[in-house]
């Protein structure tokens, strides 16, 4: 990050000042899903030691979920506002102050110090925090290497080590890529959350999530966008419908180039990106807890000579199998959130299933603002009448998903959720509106 002047390998919990090396838990990494497992095993009494390589807090704090959504969040504060009669006509011809908006993304991530997330996350579970790069060296044994430095520091697990350590950009083979100034010509996911500065040109190599996004908030702020994508459309693993509304702002603001063309150890745990499950943060902290639940379970068992405090939920050690239909929100202009099957995936899973489809045209939504787009769709099995997938896209929709999820896990049918009851006047009612749909 040498573009920012951003030092991700600060100064001290060198290995060297250890006074132990052995601990009950080693976790090799130390976001918000090495942080979860670290706070619910250190809490039940064992020694937990996390190894971190760059910052505490991870990729998720200091250069993804969070400053990524510090940009978007006043773009769609502002399109919101813009919605409303009398916030319209006060905001006028009013842009976003860009370095505002990049001030407050500094301020939300502490400025890339990570010592403020330790002492508010790492801190009170009183876990050993240690800074350098792990390697698995053997059973239970985890060896460290300090930044800058040859010398390896050997540390060994009683019970378990966890890999939680996320994951990293790849820079796609393009003849002639390697001629530009990584930093400036060149930016990687880093750079683009960490920017304070807009390109006057931007071409963004792919139209997934983290793309889309971005186009969203550079083509806002001004920059000419160009988004690049392998495949037909943009978001090709999200309905097709709601692609297209977002596509819709991201036609007038930017430019759309579409070209043609497990582990067995009974000891090691890898929880979130590192299995490559599900790559967000929030299944890896579900994964965390399912991981922490399992080690805790195990120790009161097998090694009663341990005393433990675990929590009350601890004996939850299977974790539910969603095959690539847990939970996302994409936070584009306007949000898409998803849960489960899109239509065809769950076709392509051998499920007979029905779309039921809504618009937003509803009492709770016209609060929100004048001709707000807005679209959603439940995917029903027509066997059982049971949800299996939900998208929603509308404006500050980020929430819509929670409750159709829940719906989803507990197997309902279109017959119980008759029984949910959303308040008036909100967007909830959309569930209401679902369920006409649905002929219920």
């Amino acid at each position: 990050m040498a573009s920012r002047g951003i030092d991700v390998h600060p100064k001290g919990y060198h290995p060297s000042s250890l006074t132990r090396t052995i601990f009950d838990i080693i976790i090799i990494g130390a976001g918000p899903v090495a942080n979860f497992a670290e706070n619910r095993l250190a809490r039940a009494g064992l020694s937990v030691a996390v190894v971190q390589h760059e910052l505490y807090g991870g990729e998720c704090h200091f250069f993804a979920c969070v400053p990524s959504k510090a940009l978007l969040r006043p773009v769609e504060a502002l399109e919101a506002a813009k919605a409303v009669g009398g916030t319209r006509e006060a905001i006028g011809k009013k842009k976003l102050d860009v370095d505002a908006i990049f001030e407050r993304r500094d301020r939300i991530v502490d400025s890339w110090d990570d010592n403020n997330w330790i002492s508010i996350s790492n801190g009170p579970s009183g876990a050993t925090l240690v800074r350098g790069f792990a390697r698995i060296a053997g059973v239970k044994k985890v060896s460290i290497q300090p930044h800058g430095e040859e010398q390896r520091y050997l540390l060994d697990a009683n019970i378990a080590v966890i890999v939680a350590t996320g994951s990293s950009h790849v820079v796609p083979s393009i003849p002639g890529i390697e001629n530009l100034e990584e930093g400036k010509e060149l930016w990687i996911n880093r750079d683009a959350v960490a920017a304070n500065t807009v390109p006057e040109h931007l071409i963004i190599l792919g139209a997934g999530p983290v793309g889309c996004e971005m186009a969203t908030f550079y083509s806002a702020v001004g920059s000419q966008v160009v988004l690049v994508s392998s495949t037909a459309e943009i978001l090709p693993k999200i309905e097709p419908q709601a692609a297209s509304i977002v596509r819709e702002p991201l036609d007038t603001d930017a430019t759309l180039a579409v070209p043609v063309s497990g582990s067995t150890e009974d000891w090691l745990y890898a929880v979130g990106d590192v299995n490559g499950l599900a790559p967000t943060t929030h299944m890896g902290v579900y994964q965390a807890r399912i991981a922490s639940n399992a080690i805790l379970s195990s120790v009161q068992n097998n090694q009663p000579s341990i005393k433990i405090n675990p929590p009350i939920g601890f004996t939850v050690t299977e974790a539910k199998r969603f095959q690539n239909t847990f939970p996302q929100v994409i936070f584009t202009e306007p949000n898409i959130s998803t849960v489960g099957h899109t239509f065809a995936s769950a076709q392509a899973a051998g499920l007979k299933v029905r779309a039921i489809d809504s618009d937003f045209s509803i009492p709770g939504a016209w609060l929100y603002g004048d001709g707000q787009p807005g679209w959603a769709r439940w995917v029903i099995e027509e066997e059982t009448d049971r949800l299996v997938g939900a998208t929603f896209c509308c404006v500050e929709g980020s929430e819509f998903v929670n409750a159709s999820q829940v719906a989803i896990s507990q197997c309902l049918s279109l017959r119980e959720m008759v029984h949910v009851v959303p308040p008036f006047p909100t967007r909830g009612e959309i569930w209401s509106y679902l369920l006409n749909a649905a002929g219920y």
